[in-house]
Parts: structure tokens; sequence; C-alpha cells
């Protein structure tokens, strides 16, 4: 045994593959921790899918798996599911990401020529995990991960096969890496499309050659074959008849464009894109060229599959374009740095180089320490959801009560999947969730994972324990049931959607905080009610004010609204909020 993994003819070996891979961890660890600090827990979840993770992961094999939309997805979550403990399936849904990126490094060397120096390794790192899209879908999508990871292994196989019989193509030498691409398509078409634009690129230099077109064809009819499958099967994945719904799959050249262009630019990004230009120049003169159109054919086909969902809009899903541009660049860097002063391989002076290669890095640098509004949110999301999980540990109930969870926001807590509570906290017991009328969107799309009530549904609840949540995450009260009944409306909404007691505030800017957190959950009669009780007790500032006007314009009351604007006016001339708040109000 040499220990190559795809025959004699192979230049790739186990022993790469595996030093790559451990490259490649100490660089993710070290990008997080320098350009991502604080984002290196990968424990907590940031999204609600995966807790949901976690329970597929734990239940049994079935032969319904076989035919689920996604089965390789679904295989590798049952795999993972062996080691019980939740920290263990966090780590494992990371996994796929850093195979994916060791692989692709692998990839390019084979086109190449030659290895990556370990300084464009850490380049390569800076862009692909720097990126502050990766954070929010490393684990949330660890089966687009995991696809491109059995993608990019299906590629290394063919390009062994070509080298073996010396560049002819024969149907007999696609078979493995056929069935490896299925195997990826099967996990999630993520970069089914980019394959299918290398193969076509590739097919399309091959001039002259015999079965020229023989790979795009076996490529085309894979996906061809899977989307069939998946229709036939009822896939929700494929949505071609439901206009509003998240997967529906539609061919709107205008809409398809737009959302193109959205995850190229979102992906990608402005600093990375001058990066590879500058990149590029390098290859003017080499005979690598044909590279960066095979990186380009896969870039653009990376993002075709989610173009074509035109009712989905999700900036992360451009990191995926962003892999194979970041390679242009890394391999800009490495021929930059090997070209001297002669002119015969390019026409640039030493200044220019040195110049370009600044340029470079200077964008690379940009890129990674850049802010993206998604990532924030989901890291967020990832302290808000640690905060609860920390409080349910600490929540004991009693076998047979009916508890009420309080205070919670946000799509991505643990509360939006009550099985995987009940399954990992029974000690809470059956339970409903408030859900705030703000947030009717991802109310919708949870409601069948969810035991979900509005507040003014919960007084006839026969709760014995509410647990109200505060704005972090922590759980701040405790109170028995009963006491809902007891409560007026507008005060029982205020404590189970802000976890505010309304009764014990005597304070102005309490009340004004306690006004706008009614008003962000969209409970605008119970603001109303609550603004009207602070004025009877005198408790009255031009935020007050604001708030009371800006729950009434909500109800069409608009009248009613002006009043109360002007007397906020009155208080503060210059309020900037109660001056736009004027200018709305006047322009319905």
């Amino acid at each position: 045994m040499n220990g190559r993994l795809w025959g004699a003819g192979g230049a790739l070996t186990s022993s790469r593959v595996l030093l790559l891979l451990l490259y490649v961890i100490i660089a993710f660890v070290l990008v997080s921790l320098f350009a991502r600090p604080g984002y290196l827990d990968f424990v907590t979840p940031n999204h609600s899918d995966l807790y949901r993770y976690y329970l597929i992961a734990h239940e049994r094999w079935s032969s319904a798996d076989f035919l689920s939309p996604r089965p390789v997805m679904l295989a590798y979550l049952r795999l993972a599911g062996i080691f019980d403990a939740e920290n263990a399936l966090a780590v494992l849904l990371v996994v796929p990401s850093l195979v994916f990126i060791a692989l692709t490094i692998l990839l390019v060397e084979r086109i190449i020529g030659h290895r990556f120096p370990l300084w464009a390794i850490g380049i390569y790192m800076f862009i692909v995990v720097g990126s502050p899209l990766y954070f929010p879908i490393a684990q949330y999508d660890f089966g687009g991960m995991l696809a491109g990871a059995l993608s990019v292994v299906a590629v290394l196989m063919w390009l062994n096969q070509i080298e073996v019989e010396g560049g002819r193509v024969r149907l007999s030498q696609l078979v493995f890496p056929i069935v490896i691409f299925w195997l990826s398509v099967e996990a999630k078409p993520t970069y089914g499309v980019s394959i299918a634009g290398m193969a076509f690129v590739f097919d399309l230099l091959s001039r002259g050659r015999k079965g020229r077109w023989l790979t795009t064809g076996a490529v085309v009819s894979v996906i061809a074959l899977v989307f069939i499958k998946d229709a036939v099967l009822g896939s929700k994945f494929l949505r071609l008849d439901t206009a509003s719904d998240a997967y529906t799959l539609a061919v709107s050249p205008r809409r398809n464009i737009e959302l193109l262009l959205f995850y190229l630019v979102s992906g990608i990004g402005v600093p990375v894109m001058v990066a590879a230009t500058i990149a590029s120049t390098s290859f003017i003169a080499g005979r690598h060229w044909k590279f960066i159109l095979y990186a380009i054919a896969c870039a653009v086909g990376a993002t075709i599959p989610m173009a074509l969902l035109v009712n989905r809009e999700w900036d992360i899903y451009g990191w995926y374009s962003l892999v194979p541009v970041a390679l242009i660049v890394v391999v800009g860097v490495i021929k930059f740095s090997e070209i001297g002063l002669n002119s015969r391989k390019l026409s640039v002076s030493g200044a220019a180089r040195i110049a370009g290669l600044a340029g470079i890095i200077t964008a690379v640098a940009i890129h990674a320490f850049s802010f993206a509004a998604s990532t924030e949110w989901s890291v967020e999301n990832q302290r808000y959801g640690k905060a609860v999980l920390s409080s349910l540990r600490l929540l004991h109930s009693q076998q047979g009560q009916k508890v009420l969870i309080a205070g919670v926001r946000g799509p991505y807590h643990p509360f939006r999947n009550t099985r995987y509570v009940l399954t990992r906290f029974p000690e809470v017991g059956k339970f409903d969730l408030i859900l705030r009328r703000s947030e009717r969107g991802w109310n919708n799309m949870s409601k069948e994972l969810v035991n979900g009530v509005y507040a003014d549904e919960a007084a006839v609840g026969g709760y014995d324990k509410v647990y109200v949540f505060g704005k972090s995450g922590s759980l701040e009260q405790v109170t028995d049931g009963p006491r809902l009944q007891e409560m007026l409306p507008a005060e029982r909404i205020l404590l189970l959607v802000c976890g505010i007691t309304w009764r014990s505030i005597d304070d102005v800017v309490v009340v004004g905080r306690a006004l706008e957190c009614a008003n962000e959950a969209a409970e605008y009669q119970a603001t109303v009610s609550l603004a009207e009780d602070a004025v009877r007790r005198h408790l009255l500032s031009s935020w007050i004010y604001l708030h009371y006007g800006a729950a009434l314009a909500e109800m069409g009351r608009l009248s009613e609204a002006q009043q109360y604007i002007k007397m906020g006016l009155d208080l503060e001339p210059n309020n900037p909020a109660l001056a736009a708040l004027k200018r709305n109000v006047e322009q319905r």
C-alpha cells in the first residue's frame, strides 16, 4: 500500500489529506479567535434548525430515510447521533465545512501542479472562515458543506481517471465519480450546478476530443434524475405551486438575476472582488488561466440554486460563491510571489508586483474584519439562546403541572421546538409558549413545532406556573398561573410579552420603555390602555406620548394620534422621533 487515496495515478495521498485538514483546523481556530473574537462558540445553537438536527440525530433509522429528501444529509445526522453528547453533535456539524475547505485546497493543488505554502493556506482561511457569513452558515447548512466536500471528491476522482487514461474520457471512467457526485446532490444540490458548469467549461475547451460532451451530459443527467425523484416523492424543498412558500422554485428572469447578483455581491464582497481582479493579472502569461474559468463557473453555479428560490433572500448562502473566488485570490498571490522581474513572464515592474500583493492583502484584511448584519444577528441570537438554555437547566416542575413560558422573543431560541425542550429538559413539564404578534412570520414557520398562544389567550389556559424570561434570555420571574386572571388584560399582556409588571412602575422612563416594548410586539391595544393609565397617574413625558401616538396610528386612529403627538411636542419640541412620527401620520 502506498497510501494513495485514488489509485496509483493519483497525486494525492492520505497523509496530505490529513495534514491539510490539520492546517485547516488550526487556521480555523486562529481566525475565529482573532478575526472573529467570540464567534468560536459553536456548541450553543445559533439557529432553531440545530435543535431539530439534535432530535433527528437521536431518532432510529428507518427505511423511509432513504426515500426522504436529502437522504445523505439525514444519514450523516443519524451517524453523528451515535455520540450521545450534545456538544459532540455541535462539533460534528462543523466538520463538513472544514473537510470541504481542505479538499478545495487539494483540488486546486492538483490543477496547478504544486502544493500551497502554509502562508497561502492562511490567506485562504482568512478569506473563507474570516468571512462574516461563515459563522451563521457553518452548522446551519452543514448539508451544503457535505455536498461540497463530496463534489470535490468526485472531481478529484475524475481527474485521476483522466490522468490514467492520458486525457481520454470514457463512460467507464465516469462511473465512480458520478456515484460520488450523485451522493453530493442527494446531500444537497448546492454545488450541483457548479460541477455542471465546470464540466461544461472542460468540454468546451476540449475541442476535437472524442466523447467531448460526455462529462457534461453525465453530470446534468444526475441532477435531472435527482430533481425528478424528489418531485415525484413530494419533497418539501421543491415547491412549484405555492407562491408564498420559502422553497417555491420559479423561473422569473428578472427576479432570478436580481437574486444571483445579490448572492454574488453579498457572498464575495467588494474587497475580495478587488483582490481577485488584481490576482487574475498574474494569470495573463501563465498556463493556468483556464483555472479562472473553472472558478467563475463554480462561483456562479453555486448561487443558481438559491437564485431559483424566488421567495427567499438570505445573504449567508452567498458564502458558497466566495470559496472559488477566494481560490483565485490565493493562486494569484502564489503566482505573484513566484514571478520575478522577467518581462517575458509578465510585463510588470517589481514595484507593481509589490503593489499588487499589498492591494490583495489589504483587500483580504478589510474583508475579514468587515461587518455583516446577518452575522451579528446570529451571534446575538446565539447569546440569547445560551441564556435561555442556562435558565432551562434551573427549572424544576412538578409532574402534571401545566407551564406557560413568557417573555422569550425571536426565532432561534430552544422554545421554538417543543419536542427538543421536552427531550432535553423533561423537568420543565408540559408547556405553552407566548407568541409575539410582531413575529407572525416566524410563528407560522414553527407552528408545527410549538405549542403557541398569544398573550390575550393566556388567561383561560389554566396554567399552574408562569416562567417569565427577560430581554437577555435569563429567567427573571416565576409566578403562579391563577394570578393571570386577576390582572387587567393590558397588564397581563405586558407581563407575558415583555416581562414587565405594570403596577410596580412609577418612573416615566420605565413607563416609556414598557410602552415601547408593547409596540415592538405589535400589542397596540395594550399600549393604548397602559398609556391611558399612565396619563391618569400623571406619568407624562414626550416619549410616553410618542409610543401612545404610534400605537393609535397603527390602529388607524389618526386624529387621536396627532393629538398626543402634539402634546408630546409641546413637552419637547425638538424630539426627532416625534417629529418623524408626525410626518408619517400626516402622510397617511
